[in-house]
């Protein structure tokens, strides 16, 4: 399994972090009563929006991590949760955002999916 690249902060900014679980839940309408509903599954998923800030080499390594390793996105990682530092594995749940702040400076805007 690949693992979150050393190259990149493991910490995120408080600006902009979130964390949600994600919805678990299977609802059917039969045809009298009120609507039925279970669990999907007893995983543990939370999404997570996150972002930190890097130079045009963290940038590189990011978006090598994503394509090379990641094959796009579509691989699971490991990497340190960002509020509890337990290492958690996750997926991108979107391609990451990059926006110019000015020299050789770049915010990272993130998506992920914790899994387990």
């Amino acid at each position: 399994m690949k693992v979150w690249p050393a190259e990149l902060p493991n910490w995120i900014m408080a600006e902009g972090y979130g964390e949600a679980p994600a919805g678990n839940i299977a609802e059917f309408q039969p045809e009298v009563g009120p609507p039925k509903r279970r669990r999907r599954t007893s995983i543990d998923m939370v999404n997570f929006s996150a972002g930190f800030l890097t130079n045009s080499t963290g940038v590189d390594a990011l978006m090598g991590f994503y394509r090379d390793d990641l094959a796009d996105g579509v691989l699971e990682f490991q990497k340190p949760h960002p509020r509890t530092g337990v290492t958690m594995v996750c997926i991108m749940s979107s391609p990451p955002s990059i926006s110019a702040l000015g020299g050789d400076n770049y915010r990272v805007s993130m998506q992920l999916m914790k899994l387990y």
